[in-house]
């Protein structure tokens, strides 16, 4: 609703500065601490405690000054402002701290309490931009108080304690999994990367629609993704019913492909509700945008599967070919100057990593049958 408020206020510049500073510090912190909230998921209290220390050593001054430079940068090749993106930096830097809080509340299986503190949150920004403060500044606000309510609720957490004990060189071989953080930087260069490309190939309004239309596709797929990391959380816990998981993780992937055809059908009359002028190219990046939604929600329930199977390499192999494939279609699409090749950059990106996983998925049965083969010869 934020994001709606703000197209229909005319702050499409902001939401575009926004989106590349938050994204050059997502792509900070991916490269500084990559895959450690993974680690904290699925490790023990040592884990968790080793990367917490990381997270506020290491990865968050270097967030900070990744967003420093880029807000000094950018506005010099783009029409962007330079407080939008650092305002949006500064959410990356404390999107860094907030991930593992939320995390301690997924393994507690305290989702309803993730739930209204991300609810207040949006409130809080909604509130600012009603009222006339920039989009940037809103949502930097807004991210204030979430971090400042995770907080109170994450008092509990035993991994807190004793944060500064120890060498450091001994957390970070905990706090870092090589294959998980492979995977987190694929994640971050596919859902961040054209952020940063759209503002260098087209002007800054059509940028802006462009950044607003794929946080609202994100914010539906992060929404979903959600529920499957606590079902991640729940598997390597060890206490997870096969058969709710099932049924759990397949009720999220039709709602994303009904979500997905839904606002695909509906793509002119949702371009109206958000105020953006419902022009033929403005359909069609909704409309491909789209069609990211279950495409991505089926990869991280594949992902999430093979983590908690203890077989990280596939999901990382799966996870460096669709960001490969992202990274080859926004070159094109920059040098081609096209907005449209951009978009379908998302969706080829997911489409690949679930190619990948097949074609490993089948060279793994065909394996397995050539040694029973074997076996009975």
């Amino acid at each position: 609703m934020t994001v709606l408020l703000a197209i229909r206020g005319g702050q499409l510049e902001s939401i575009a500065g926004y989106s590349a500073g938050l994204s050059m510090g997502a792509l900070a912190a991916v490269a500084a601490g990559g895959g450690t909230t993974l680690v904290y998921v699925s490790g023990s209290e040592d884990d968790r405690r080793a990367v917490r220390r990381v997270r506020l050593l290491w990865v968050a001054p270097i967030v900070l000054c990744v967003s420093a430079f880029g807000s000094a940068i950018l506005p010099m090749h783009t029409e962007l402002e330079s407080w939008d993106i650092l305002f949006g930096g500064l959410v990356a830097l404390l999107n860094n701290f907030a991930e593992i809080e939320a995390s301690y509340l997924k393994r507690g299986l305290r989702t309803p309490s993730l739930f209204y503190t991300d609810l207040s949150t949006r409130l809080v920004a909604l509130g600012g931009v009603a009222i006339g403060i920039p989009f940037a500044l809103a949502t930097l606000i807004g991210t204030i108080s979430r971090q400042a309510a995770l907080q109170l609720l994450t008092q509990t957490d035993s991994s807190r304690s004793r944060l500064l004990e120890g060498r450091f060189s001994a957390a970070l071989r905990k706090a870092y999994d090589l294959r998980l953080m492979g995977l987190t930087a694929s994640y971050v260069i596919v859902d961040r990367a054209t952020f940063i490309m759209a503002p260098l190939i087209v002007g800054a309004t059509l940028s802006g629609v462009y950044s607003s239309i794929l946080t609202l596709t994100q914010a539906v797929s992060a929404l979903l993704v959600s529920g499957l990391q606590t079902v991640l959380a729940v598997r390597s816990s060890g206490h997870a019913d096969p058969r709710h998981v099932s049924h759990f993780e397949l009720a999220t992937l039709v709602a994303a492909a009904f979500g997905a055809i839904l606002a695909s059908i509906s793509a002119s009359r949702i371009l109206e509700l958000i105020g953006v002028e419902p022009s033929r190219l403005h359909q069609a990046l909704l409309t491909t945008l789209c069609l990211a939604i279950p495409l991505g929600v089926a990869t991280r329930l594949i992902h999430f599967r093979y983590i908690a199977a203890g077989r990280r390499q596939v999901a990382l192999a799966m996870g460096i070919g669709a960001a490969s494939i992202l990274v080859l279609v926004a070159l094109v699409a920059s040098f081609l100057g096209s907005i449209e090749i951009l978009a379908s950059a998302p969706v080829l990106a997911e489409v690949s990593g679930l190619a990948v996983g097949l074609a490993l998925a089948v060279k793994r049965r065909l394996a397995v049958r050539e040694e029973v083969r074997l076996d009975r010869d």
